[in-house]
């Protein structure tokens, strides 16, 4: 499945906005980790509230990609491609670790 997105849009959290000696030109600014996941969403019923409280879940971790912060990238998107075949759930990368 193709994936492309533009790597000028993500931009590094170390670096705070307060900072006034940040150029938005350097290219370090854009040099982030990208992953894409796959978010699981139900709704339970809370009957204190009298409404439906949502809840959130990471179900697993489709990819890991290096966003690209050269120059040719800078108004050109990223492409890349997902393997849907490969899915690889959190509960087993933390197996995999311990």
């Amino acid at each position: 499945m193709p994936l492309s997105w533009y790597p000028r849009n993500f931009t590094n959290p170390d670096y705070t906005q307060m900072d006034h000696s940040m150029r938005i030109s350097d290219d370090s600014l854009y040099a982030v980790q990208l992953g894409l996941y796959v978010i699981g969403y139900t709704e339970a019923n809370d009957p204190k509230l009298r409404k439906f409280r949502p809840m959130f879940r990471t179900l697993c971790r489709l990819a890991t990609y290096s966003n690209r912060n050269t120059p040719e990238y800078r108004f050109t998107p990223q492409e890349e491609r997902i393997n849907l075949l490969n899915v690889s759930t959190l509960e087993h990368q933390m197996r995999l670790i311990s």
